[in-house]
């Protein structure tokens, strides 16, 4: 900023390595039990505020059958979505973005180039 350095020490400064986390899959009693914790979720009676979605435990089941991320599995849409072909398949191409004091906005790019 006042000319005293040539350049930028963080330029000669590696990156470290991340290693890959452990990919989790839940199996078939997992998954029984998980979604028996969302229904008893959304039928509390003492539960406070508004009664969730019916579709939350499709939302869950979406997310956990693709990997998707929960703003990506929100946005999709039915023309993102192929069940017609031998391999039934979804893009996942946009997601919804909530900055604070803005409203909830649809966005048509996604975090990363490898999505």
């Amino acid at each position: 900023m006042n000319d005293l350095m040539v350049a930028s020490p963080a330029w000669e400064v590696k990156s470290a390595k991340r290693r890959p986390k452990p990919i989790y899959a839940p199996d078939a009693v997992e998954l029984q039990s998980f979604r028996a914790i969302i229904r008893d979720y959304q039928n509390r009676a003492d539960r406070m505020g508004p009664r969730p979605s019916d579709l939350l435990g499709d939302v869950v089941d979406l997310i956990l059958a693709t990997g998707a991320r929960v703003s990506e599995a929100v946005r999709l849409k039915w023309q993102f979505v192929d069940l017609d072909s031998d391999r039934p398949s979804i893009t996942i191409a946009g997601k919804v973005v909530d900055s604070k004091g803005l409203p909830k906005r649809y966005e048509d790019y996604l975090k990363t180039e490898s999505g």
